[in-house]
Protein backbone atom coordinates (compact mmCIF):
# COMPACT_ATOMS: atom_id res chain seq x y z
CA UNK A 1 0.00 0.00 0.00
CA UNK A 2 3.01 2.30 0.30
CA UNK A 3 3.39 2.54 -3.46
CA UNK A 4 -0.31 2.64 -4.26
CA UNK A 5 0.00 5.69 -6.51
CA UNK A 6 2.63 3.92 -8.61
CA UNK A 7 0.78 0.67 -9.10
CA UNK A 8 -2.71 2.08 -9.54
CA UNK A 9 -4.35 0.71 -6.39
CA UNK A 10 -5.93 3.49 -4.39
CA UNK A 11 -8.36 1.34 -2.43
CA UNK A 12 -6.75 -0.97 0.16
CA UNK A 13 -9.52 -3.53 -0.42
CA UNK A 14 -8.55 -3.83 -4.10
CA UNK A 15 -4.90 -4.26 -3.13
CA UNK A 16 -5.76 -7.02 -0.66
CA UNK A 17 -7.98 -8.78 -3.24
CA UNK A 18 -5.17 -8.64 -5.80
CA UNK A 19 -2.66 -9.92 -3.23
CA UNK A 20 -4.97 -12.82 -2.36
CA UNK A 21 -5.33 -13.66 -6.05
CA UNK A 22 -1.61 -13.80 -6.83
CA UNK A 23 -0.41 -15.24 -3.51
CA UNK A 24 -1.26 -18.83 -4.28
CA UNK A 25 1.65 -20.49 -6.09
CA UNK A 26 0.86 -23.64 -8.03
CA UNK A 27 3.34 -26.40 -7.05
CA UNK A 28 2.73 -28.62 -10.09
CA UNK A 29 6.36 -28.44 -11.22
CA UNK A 30 7.63 -29.14 -7.69
CA UNK A 31 5.36 -32.15 -7.28
CA UNK A 32 6.30 -33.48 -10.73
CA UNK A 33 9.98 -33.17 -9.80
CA UNK A 34 9.32 -34.90 -6.49
CA UNK A 35 7.62 -37.74 -8.38
CA UNK A 36 10.61 -38.16 -10.70
CA UNK A 37 13.14 -38.03 -7.87
CA UNK A 38 11.18 -40.45 -5.66
CA UNK A 39 11.40 -38.18 -2.63
CA UNK A 40 10.06 -39.19 0.76
CA UNK A 41 6.31 -39.79 0.63
CA UNK A 42 5.70 -37.62 3.69
CA UNK A 43 7.40 -34.62 2.05
CA UNK A 44 5.30 -35.10 -1.09
CA UNK A 45 2.08 -35.28 0.98
CA UNK A 46 3.01 -32.20 3.02
CA UNK A 47 3.76 -30.08 -0.07
CA UNK A 48 0.60 -31.30 -1.81
CA UNK A 49 -1.60 -30.66 1.23
CA UNK A 50 -0.09 -27.24 1.81
CA UNK A 51 -0.72 -26.29 -1.82
CA UNK A 52 -4.36 -27.36 -1.55
CA UNK A 53 -4.91 -25.29 1.58
CA UNK A 54 -3.08 -22.32 -0.04
CA UNK A 55 -5.39 -22.46 -3.05
CA UNK A 56 -8.47 -22.66 -0.87
CA UNK A 57 -7.39 -19.81 1.40
CA UNK A 58 -6.49 -17.61 -1.58
CA UNK A 59 -9.90 -18.20 -3.18
CA UNK A 60 -11.68 -17.57 0.11
CA UNK A 61 -9.76 -14.35 0.74
CA UNK A 62 -10.34 -13.14 -2.83
CA UNK A 63 -14.09 -13.72 -2.51
CA UNK A 64 -14.18 -12.08 0.91
CA UNK A 65 -12.30 -8.96 -0.20
CA UNK A 66 -14.56 -8.54 -3.23
CA UNK A 67 -17.64 -8.27 -1.05
CA UNK A 68 -18.90 -4.69 -1.07
CA UNK A 69 -19.37 -2.71 2.12
CA UNK A 70 -17.97 -5.29 4.54
CA UNK A 71 -15.95 -4.32 7.59
CA UNK A 72 -12.81 -6.13 8.67
CA UNK A 73 -14.69 -8.05 11.37
CA UNK A 74 -17.34 -9.12 8.83
CA UNK A 75 -14.60 -10.31 6.46
CA UNK A 76 -12.95 -12.34 9.22
CA UNK A 77 -16.28 -13.91 10.19
CA UNK A 78 -17.08 -14.65 6.56
CA UNK A 79 -13.68 -16.26 6.01
CA UNK A 80 -14.11 -18.42 9.12
CA UNK A 81 -17.62 -19.36 7.98
CA UNK A 82 -16.24 -20.39 4.57
CA UNK A 83 -13.48 -22.43 6.16
CA UNK A 84 -15.44 -24.23 8.87
CA UNK A 85 -18.57 -24.53 6.72
CA UNK A 86 -16.55 -26.17 3.96
CA UNK A 87 -14.81 -28.52 6.41
CA UNK A 88 -18.13 -29.48 8.02
CA UNK A 89 -19.81 -30.06 4.67
CA UNK A 90 -16.95 -32.29 3.49
CA UNK A 91 -16.96 -34.35 6.67
CA UNK A 92 -20.78 -34.72 6.68
CA UNK A 93 -20.87 -35.85 3.05
CA UNK A 94 -18.05 -38.32 3.73
CA UNK A 95 -19.97 -39.80 6.67
CA UNK A 96 -23.06 -40.15 4.48
CA UNK A 97 -21.06 -41.92 1.74
CA UNK A 98 -19.41 -44.27 4.24
CA UNK A 99 -22.81 -45.15 5.76
CA UNK A 100 -24.25 -45.78 2.29
CA UNK A 101 -21.28 -48.03 1.47
CA UNK A 102 -21.69 -49.89 4.74
CA UNK A 103 -25.42 -50.52 4.60
CA UNK A 104 -25.55 -51.30 0.87
CA UNK A 105 -22.76 -53.86 1.27
CA UNK A 106 -20.52 -52.50 -1.48
CA UNK A 107 -17.80 -54.87 -0.34
CA UNK A 108 -19.50 -57.47 -2.53
CA UNK A 109 -20.03 -55.14 -5.50
CA UNK A 110 -16.81 -53.49 -6.70
CA UNK A 111 -18.45 -51.73 -9.66
CA UNK A 112 -20.93 -49.94 -7.42
CA UNK A 113 -18.15 -48.96 -5.01
CA UNK A 114 -16.05 -47.43 -7.78
CA UNK A 115 -19.08 -45.60 -9.18
CA UNK A 116 -20.06 -44.31 -5.73
CA UNK A 117 -16.59 -42.87 -5.11
CA UNK A 118 -16.44 -41.10 -8.49
CA UNK A 119 -19.99 -39.72 -8.38
CA UNK A 120 -19.64 -38.60 -4.76
CA UNK A 121 -16.41 -36.73 -5.54
CA UNK A 122 -18.04 -34.66 -8.27
CA UNK A 123 -21.23 -34.26 -6.24
CA UNK A 124 -19.26 -32.99 -3.22
CA UNK A 125 -17.52 -30.27 -5.23
CA UNK A 126 -20.68 -29.17 -7.02
CA UNK A 127 -22.75 -29.06 -3.83
CA UNK A 128 -20.09 -27.00 -2.05
CA UNK A 129 -20.00 -24.48 -4.89
CA UNK A 130 -23.80 -24.40 -5.02
CA UNK A 131 -24.07 -23.46 -1.34
CA UNK A 132 -21.26 -20.87 -1.71
CA UNK A 133 -18.60 -22.83 0.16
CA UNK A 134 -15.09 -23.63 -1.00
CA UNK A 135 -15.22 -26.70 -3.22
CA UNK A 136 -11.48 -27.30 -2.77
CA UNK A 137 -11.59 -27.43 1.03
CA UNK A 138 -14.79 -29.48 0.99
CA UNK A 139 -13.37 -32.11 -1.37
CA UNK A 140 -10.07 -32.18 0.54
CA UNK A 141 -11.72 -33.04 3.87
CA UNK A 142 -14.20 -35.36 2.13
CA UNK A 143 -11.27 -37.26 0.60
CA UNK A 144 -9.36 -37.42 3.88
CA UNK A 145 -12.35 -38.93 5.67
CA UNK A 146 -13.28 -41.34 2.85
CA UNK A 147 -9.70 -42.56 2.42
CA UNK A 148 -9.47 -43.25 6.14
CA UNK A 149 -12.80 -45.04 6.65
CA UNK A 150 -14.15 -46.35 3.33
CA UNK A 151 -11.48 -49.01 2.78
CA UNK A 152 -13.16 -51.76 4.83
CA UNK A 153 -16.36 -51.30 2.82
CA UNK A 154 -14.65 -51.87 -0.55
CA UNK A 155 -13.13 -54.99 -2.00
CA UNK A 156 -9.34 -55.03 -2.55
CA UNK A 157 -9.92 -55.02 -6.31
CA UNK A 158 -12.19 -51.99 -6.07
CA UNK A 159 -9.66 -50.13 -3.92
CA UNK A 160 -6.89 -50.80 -6.46
CA UNK A 161 -9.13 -49.79 -9.36
CA UNK A 162 -10.22 -46.57 -7.65
CA UNK A 163 -6.59 -45.64 -6.93
CA UNK A 164 -5.57 -46.30 -10.54
CA UNK A 165 -8.54 -44.48 -12.06
CA UNK A 166 -8.12 -41.45 -9.78
CA UNK A 167 -4.47 -41.10 -10.82
CA UNK A 168 -5.42 -41.43 -14.49
CA UNK A 169 -8.26 -38.92 -14.17
CA UNK A 170 -5.93 -36.45 -12.40
CA UNK A 171 -3.37 -36.76 -15.22
CA UNK A 172 -6.07 -36.37 -17.88
CA UNK A 173 -7.60 -33.35 -16.12
CA UNK A 174 -4.19 -31.70 -15.80
CA UNK A 175 -3.52 -32.33 -19.49
CA UNK A 176 -6.85 -30.78 -20.50
CA UNK A 177 -6.25 -27.71 -18.32
CA UNK A 178 -2.78 -27.14 -19.77
CA UNK A 179 -4.17 -27.66 -23.27
CA UNK A 180 -6.89 -25.03 -22.72
CA UNK A 181 -4.40 -22.59 -21.17
CA UNK A 182 -2.04 -23.10 -24.11
CA UNK A 183 -4.82 -22.54 -26.65
CA UNK A 184 -5.95 -19.40 -24.81
CA UNK A 185 -2.38 -18.07 -24.65
CA UNK A 186 -1.77 -18.68 -28.36
CA UNK A 187 -5.17 -17.26 -29.34
CA UNK A 188 -4.30 -13.83 -27.95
Amino acid sequence: LTFREHIGFTDPKVAFAYAALISSVDPVATLATFGNLNVDRLLFILVFGESQINDAVAITLFNAFNKEGASVSELILQMLAYLFGSISLGLCLAIILILIMRFSRMLHSPVEGVLAVFVSSVFTYQLAELVKMSGIITVLFFAIMVSAYAGPHLSPGATTLISFLMKQMASLSELIIFLFVGIAAIGR
